[in-house]
């Protein structure tokens, strides 16, 4: 007669991840569902303000600048010192970087050869545009109009926010608080790609996270020790990464419409929420696993490790989302 432990059914293996899993896509579905509900909407486009001109009489949008580093020249192009010192600086320019020229539309047509674009506008709406948009105060300003200045220089990111701000001399020398406009727009090319910098270290540290998780599972120590302390060091740069772009970058504007808005943004706070959390969690984890405490090491990487690699994932999936994706009406 067989004995009852011969008979009796093979006990059920615990699913030692599926409380971490379940809490990761709750957060999900509940930051979407909180979203939906709020009716999360895009900004209203901004009204366009300035009619533009240009030389062959085509209307200019300073709208569809947008998207490209930009440098916008405030002054007379045809008074000869300041002319020859736009045409230096767009000698200097990267072929990345736009160069435009606005002056009032008052006097005779626009003429010339310029290959960078040149427009003109209504004297209020460019005293407007100086004002409002690009950051000038009220005294720079009438120092342009009154002749003391030759013109007024502004570089532009990608996001068409201004950046530095500078004055041209009636001699055509360029002043101003930042390292010069050709120095900006460099440091802004450079900062234009940190966003694929950061989803590439995003995108390391998942694969990284998901060979430890493999390699332990065979009983490799060392080489899981390795990927997890690469992981770990790659998370850390992408921190420091990331708080460096958005100091100087600050917020990016979701452009997409209609049902994807309210999933990129459920992605977006579930990532922010789970990422607060995962700085303490790693830290918690090395200092188990350096004081031999592996008991409760394992207990907590099965909550650390799918917080982790979810944070890992959507980093690539919210690049994607603003940067590639996000489509525009």
């Amino acid at each position: 007669m067989p004995h009852a432990d011969e008979t009796a059914a093979p006990p059920i293996r615990r699913r030692r991840f599926a409380w971490p899993v379940f809490v990761v896509l709750a957060a999900l579905v509940v930051a979407v569902a909180i979203l939906t509900l709020l009716r999360v909407r895009p900004p209203a486009p901004p009204p366009a303000r300035v009619a533009l001109v240009d030389l062959e009489g085509r209307q200019v949008e300073l709208a569809a600048l947008r998207g490209t580093l930009v440098v916008i020249a405030l002054g007379d192009a045809g008074e000869t010192d300041f002319r020859r010192r736009l045409q230096s600086l767009w000698s200097e320019l990267s072929p990345a970087v736009e160069l435009i020229s606005l002056e009032f539309d008052e006097g005779p047509a626009l003429a010339g050869d310029e290959s960078w674009t040149r427009a003109r506008g209504g004297r209020d709406a460019l005293i407007d545009l100086a004002l409002a948009h690009l950051g000038f105060d009220r005294a720079e300003v009438d120092a342009w109009l009154a002749g003391d200045l030759a013109g007024l220089l502004v570089s532009v990111d990608r996001m068409g926010r201004a950046h530095a701000r500078y004055h041209v001399t009636g001699g055509g020398e360029i002043r101003g608080s930042g390292d010069g406009p050709v120095s900006d727009m460099e440091f802004l090319a450079r900062l234009a790609r940190r966003p694929r910098l950061h989803a590439m270290l995003n995108g390391t540290s998942a694969l990284l996270l998901v060979c430890g998780f493999l390699m332990i599972r065979r009983g490799w120590v060392r080489p899981h020790l390795a990927c997890m302390l690469s992981a770990g060091l790659i998370t850390t740069l992408f921190l420091a990464s990331y708080v460096y772009y958005h100091y100087y970058a600050g917020s990016v504007p979701f452009k997409g419409h209609g049902w994807v808005r309210p999933l990129y943004f459920g992605i977006l706070l579930s990532h922010t929420v789970l990422a607060a959390l995962v700085v303490p969690l790693v830290g918690t984890l090395l200092v188990h696993a350096a004081r031999s405490n592996f008991g409760r090491h394992r207990k907590l990487a099965r909550w650390a490790l799918p917080i982790w690699l979810y944070v890992s994932v959507t980093g690539v999936l919210i690049y994607a989302l603003l940067y590639v994706w996000s489509p525009v009406r």
